[in-house]
C-alpha cells in the first residue's frame, strides 16, 4: 500500500492547505453548526478530538486507513446529534512515526488547541514519548489504539489495542498445532518486538517447541537478505514476524524469492487490510495474522459500517484495525461523556473505565483496567484478502493498572 503525502491527503478530503496551521482539519464534519454558545444546557461549543496519525514515516501505510475510520466516526456521531448536543471537531496532526515530532504535535493539542481527547499513535516508543505531555502535564485523556506489549498504566491513558494475553497467548499454541513447532523470530528494534519475542519464546518452549533464532532490525529496514539466509539455513516451520509495514513486505518478498514460502509459514500479529496492497498476491498468499478486526469479519454491524465507509470514501476504502479501534474509542468516549454529564477529565475518566459497546464492527468491546475485552481473529491472506479462519471470543487483556 503506497503512503499518501500531505498534499494528496488534503486534496482527497477537500481541505485547504491553510486549515488550522499545520493541522489537517475537517470542517465538513461540522456542517450546520452555529457559532459557539456558552449558555446553559446543550452547547454548540465543539468537543475537540486531536488525532496523532502517521501520515508520513515508516508506518504511514496505516495512516489513511486510520484517518478514514475516525472521520467516518466523527460523521456518525455528529449525524446522531453530537455528544450531549455538542458537535465533534476532529483535528489531525502527522505523527510521522517520530517521538520528537509527535511530542511537538501533542504539546500543541494540549496547550494551544486545548483538545478534550487525544487519540492515535502506533509505535510504543512514540507512545511513551507523548504520554507525559498528554496525560501528565496536559491532564488530558489519551486513547492509544495499537497492539502493544502491555504494562502501560496512567490514569489518563486508555490502551485499547490487543495485549499479548489476547493476541499472542492463544495464537502460538494454535500455530504449533496447525503449522509446526520450530520457530524463527524477526522483529523491529523497538519496545514492542523486544518485549514480545521473549513471550513467544516462552510459549513455544512451554508447548514443546523450539525457537531456532531471533533477529531485530531498525524500523523501516528493507534489506533483509542476510536474515533470510539465516532462516533458510535454520529451516523452521514458522517464521514469526514482529516486523511491520515496509519491513514485513520486504521480508515476505525476499522469503518468496528464496523459495521459502512453500516450505515455511510466515505468521505475524501485525498484518491487516492496509497491508495487503503492500505485497503481491503470490507473495502474501498464506500469510497468517492475529488481530481484532478485518473487513471479512462476519457481523452485521461490520457490513453496515463498511457500507457507510464505501459511501463516504468510495468502493473498497482503505481501513484497518487501528482505525476501527479508534472508531470504537470515540464511541466509548462519547458514551462516557453522556454518562458523566460533563467533559471534565476526572468525571469522564471514571465513566470511561466502565464503558462498553455491545455492537461494533469488531464485535462487543468493554473497558477493563483501561484496556479492552475484545475478540481476536486469526486471519489468512487468500487471493489478496484477509479471511477469518479462527475466532477467540471476548478475551481479557489481563492487565492490572494501579492508577
Amino acid at each position: 500500500m503506497p503512503s499518501i503525502n500531505r498534499r494528496d491527503f488534503l486534496k482527497q478530503f477537500g481541505v485547504g492547505a491553510a486549515a488550522v496551521g499545520t493541522s489537517l482539519a475537517f470542517p465538513t464534519l461540522l456542517a450546520g453548526c452555529s457559532p459557539a454558545s456558552t449558555g446553559g444546557g446543550s452547547s454548540t461549543v465543539p468537543i475537540k478530538i486531536g488525532a496523532l496519525i502517521d501520515m508520513s514515516g515508516p508506518f504511514s501505510v496505516y495512516g489513511t486507513g486510520m484517518s478514514n475510520a475516525i472521520n467516518l466516526a466523527a460523521k456518525e456521531i455528529n449525524d446522531a446529534g453530537g455528544i450531549v448536543g455538542r458537535p465533534v471537531e476532529l483535528l489531525i496532526e502527522d505523527a510521522a512515526t517520530d517521538p520528537k515530532t509527535s511530542t511537538e504535535k501533542a504539546t500543541k493539542f494540549v496547550q494551544q488547541t486545548k483538545v478534550d481527547l487525544v487519540i492515535g499513535i502506533i509505535s510504543s516508543a512514540v507512545r511513551d514519548a507523548v504520554v507525559p505531555v498528554i496525560c501528565d502535564r496536559g491532564n488530558t485523556l489519551f486513547i492509544y489504539p495499537t497492539l502493544y506489549e502491555g504494562g502501560s498504566c496512567n490514569p489518563n491513558l486508555f490502551s485499547f489495542g490487543p495485549t499479548p494475553p489476547q493476541q499472542i497467548e492463544p495464537y502460538i499454541p494454535w500455530l504449533m498445532t496447525e503449522k509446526g513447532n520450530t520457530f524463527y523470530c524477526v522483529g523491529l528494534d523497538y519496545v514492542w518486538p523486544r518485549t514480545v519475542v521473549p513471550i513467544v519464546r516462552g510459549l513455544v518452549e512451554a508447548n514443546g517447541g523450539q525457537v531456532l533464532g531471533e533477529e531485530f532490525v531498525p524500523i523501516g529496514s528493507t534489506d533483509l537478505g542476510a536474515i533470510v539466509a539465516k532462516i533458510k539455513a535454520a529451516n523452521p516451520k514458522v517464521v514469526f514476524s514482529l516486523a511491520s509495514g515496509p519491513s514485513l513486505y520486504a521480508m515476505a518478498r525476499q522469503m518468496y524469492d528464496a523459495g521459502l514460502m512453500n516450505t515455511m509459514t510466515l505468521a505475524t500479529p501485525f498484518v491487516d487490510d492496509s497491508d495487503t496492497g503492500g505485497m503481491p498476491n503470490e507473495v502474501a498468499e498464506g500469510v497468517l495474522t492475529s488481530m481484532t478486526w478485518y473487513k471479512s469479519v462476519d457481523l452485521p454491524e461490520n457490513k453496515e459500517w463498511l457500507e457507510k465507509a464505501a459511501a463516504m470514501f468510495g468502493a473498497d476504502p482503505d481501513l484497518n484495525e487501528m482505525g476501527v479501534t479508534l472508531r470504537n474509542g470515540m464511541f466509548l468516549y462519547a458514551d462516557a461523556v453522556k454518562r458523566a454529564g460533563s467533559t471534565e477529565v476526572e468525571a469522564v475518566r471514571t465513566a470511561l473505565e466502565t464503558a462498553r459497546l455491545d455492537k461494533s464492527p469488531q464485535g462487543p468491546v468493554s473497558v477493563e483496567n483501561h484496556h479492552l475485552v475484545q475478540n481476536i481473529y486469526i486471519g489468512e491472506i487468500q487471493s489478496g484478502r484477509i479471511e477469518v479462519i479462527k475466532t477467540f471470543e471476548q478475551l481479557s487483556p489481563n492487565q492490572t493498572c494501579q492508577n
